[in-house]
């Protein structure tokens, strides 16, 4: 891959105890959880740019994996215990970041359904008010063949009178 550091472990100076992983670009990066069949709930690493394909250093690895290059005896390393237990608070950190994004998500849709509900009912009362309206004039249109009618009939039983006389 053209010679790019794809990431490493580096120990927050601040801390002994902490860790930061870092991508090919030297910031931190994200933080993800699974949700594939293989390996559900699993917590990951990757390139705060992995959505931009031009900046994206490809840097990608397990919340529990282990990098031994990168990891000698003489460097700051966590007891497994408190790894464990960083583990496990950096996965529930992504599962509430990633329940965070879904509920986001679900009342993003929920105000679109609303505003979809009420374009529906507005479309509803519109089309309820101008079938009342072509009722009516349905209505009055009846009135007047039937006022026509009468009047024709009107007029033929004048003519069958007047003949007869």
């Amino acid at each position: 891959m053209s010679g790019r550091r794809f990431g490493q472990i580096t120990c927050d100076s601040n801390s002994s105890n902490s860790r930061i992983v870092k991508c090919g670009h030297n910031i931190p990066a994200k933080s993800y959880v699974s949700g594939t069949e293989l390996n559900p709930g699993r917590g990951f690493f990757c390139c705060p740019y992995w959505k931009e394909p031009s900046k994206n250093c490809l840097f990608w690895r397990w919340v529990d994996q282990r990098n031994d290059e990168e990891e000698t005896p003489s460097s700051n390393v966590i007891v497994a215990d408190d790894e464990d237990i960083r583990t496990k608070y950096a996965s529930m950190e992504i599962n509430v970041t990633s329940l965070k994004e879904s509920l986001k998500l679900v009342e993003e849709k929920a105000e679109r359904r609303k505003q979809a509900k009420k374009c529906l009912f507005d479309d509803l009362v519109s089309i309820r008010e101008e079938n009342t309206r072509l009722v009516g004039e349905l209505k009055l249109a009846n009135a007047r063949l039937l006022f026509v009618l009468f009047l024709f009939v009107g007029l033929l039983v004048g003519i069958a009178i007047a003949g007869l006389k």
